[in-house]
């Protein structure tokens, strides 16, 4: 997928790591569907291991997949774990060694994943990710509203949509997988602030709604959100997470 340097590998079949819950959104939304593509082109960028890079290519037979990193030592991991696929999956997966998006190239991939990374950071790849049709970014935990909002906000001005944003738990701590499409009409305003379970596909509310308020995934929410408030000055932001909390526990408190 392109002229900088490949790390190819042998393929002999052997059994790969399973991919960590909390990439589990990350492998879905990249394996959405983009009209007039069969096969997809994806790129994990920051791969470390390219656990997610192996699993897609287990997953979806016609999928190819370009994983890079800045370390050398995490991606030649990578090259030797994909050595264990059997063939016809381990040809579908490359390893690049290079920064954030510098060795991807106009027209090479449809989707750009980059997970476990500062959302300062994937900010500042947003302008140079114009070539993809889809971004699908997890930042690292624990990530600042104001991060959040920036990287959103960096997101809109370059024209990226965003789709959807999916909550997901992993030893206690909460992640956000951000979805956004380079055309499309956004499902969230600029001004909405992350991780509010106001958004749409919001797991949070529909389990209040339903009843299923012992579900984990509620618990760690509210006390974020408490996090959030407590660390947020007087202004815009701190009446948003306050109203969306007292809406919170208003539907908590009728469900019991």
């Amino acid at each position: 997928m392109g002229d900088e340097p490949v790390l190819p590998g042998v393929c002999s079949a052997t059994t790969s790591p399973e991919l960590p819950l909390r990439l589990m959104p990350v492998a879905d939304a990249a394996l959405r569907p983009i009209p007039g593509r069969e096969a997809l082109r994806v790129a994990d960028v920051g791969c470390y291991k390219a656990l997610l890079g192996l699993h897609l290519v287990q997953r979806d037979a016609g999928v190819r997949v370009l994983a890079t990193d800045l370390a050398s030592g995490p991606l030649e991991l990578g090259r030797m774990l994909a050595r264990g696929l059997p063939t016809d999956q381990c040809r579908r997966i490359d390893f690049r060694l290079g920064d954030g998006l510098s060795t991807l190239h106009p027209g090479e991939v449809d989707v750009v994943c980059a997970a476990g990374i500062a959302a300062g950071k994937l900010s500042t790849w947003i302008p140079t990710a114009q070539f993809a049709q889809r971004l699908v970014l997890q930042p690292s935990v624990p990530t600042a509203p104001e991060a959040m909002m920036e990287l959103r906000c960096r997101m809109a001005d370059f024209g990226w949509a965003l789709q959807d944003e999916v909550l997901s738990i992993e030893k206690g701590g909460i992640c956000l997988t951000l979805v956004a499409e380079a055309a499309g009409t956004s499902s969230f305003s600029a001004e909405a602030v992350p991780l509010l379970p106001a958004a749409p596909h919001s797991r949070i509310r529909h389990a209040l709604q339903t009843g299923a308020e012992d579900d984990p995934e509620v618990e760690a929410f509210l006390e974020l959100l408490h996090e959030y408030l407590e660390r947020s000055g007087p202004g815009m932001l701190r009446e948003v997470l306050q109203e969306e909390l007292d809406s919170l526990n208003t539907l908590l408190h009728k469900r019991r």
